[in-house]
């Protein structure tokens, strides 16, 4: 079955199902832009990132759909629109004016905190990522790629993070990158701004 999103209550529905159910196998796509600046109420939202406390498995088709407005200001297992994602194939997702001001355990991104065994295709973001935190792999797209591809993606803004320990491993597309078999990053460019007391990369 395709799951179908076209709000930000549904798309809010994926982080719910990742956190409280089995992911493995679904089909998520993206029909229509998306804002997460406000809710249905019109206040200010927070993001829950997808896959916050467990990883998300599944697969997501943005189909260039641009999802705007995203904000994380809470300490999260994983940061980004998506906090972890483990087997997962992501593809066509825009991000736009993304903002985080929130370090994690596990890796911050606009669009990923941490990927592992994924494949991430043809993705694109611009926003800001900036805090003062330590022990982090800090990437404006992923902050954490792990034997996972990720193939014509971009990014753009500006990143400040700071270390008291210089702790932090950040790089303008991607903070850190680890394989045991051949993995990919093709075709991707990044015009992050980045300042750390960390190693930069």
């Amino acid at each position: 079955a395709i799951y179908r999103i076209k709000t930000a209550a549904q798309l809010a529905r994926v982080a719910y199902l990742a956190k409280n159910s089995d992911n493995s196998g679904k089909y998520y796509s993206i029909e229509a832009d998306i804002s997460l600046a406000k809710n249905d109420n019109g206040d200010e939202m927070e993001w829950e990132p997808i896959g916050k406390f467990s990883s998300f498995s599944g697969t997501v088709r943005g189909n260039g759909h641009v999802i705007s407005g995203m904000n994380i200001a809470t300490i999260n297992f994983g940061v980004g629109l998506f906090g972890a994602v483990v087997s997962s194939n992501i593809s066509g997702i825009v991000l736009k004016d993304a903002s985080i001001t929130a370090g994690s355990v596990f890796g911050v991104g606009l669009l990923i905190g941490n990927a592992n065994k994924s494949t991430i295709t043809d993705c694109h973001a611009t926003g800001n990522i900036s805090f003062t935190l330590g022990h982090y792999y800090v990437g404006g797209l992923i902050g954490a790629a792990v034997n996972s591809d990720v193939l014509c993606c971009s990014v753009s803004g500006t990143m400040n993070v700071n270390s008291e320990d210089n702790d932090i491993i950040a790089g303008g597309l991607i903070g850190a990158v680890t394989s045991d078999t051949d993995k990919t990053i093709e075709n991707c460019c990044t015009a992050m701004t980045v300042v750390s007391t960390g190693t930069i990369g």
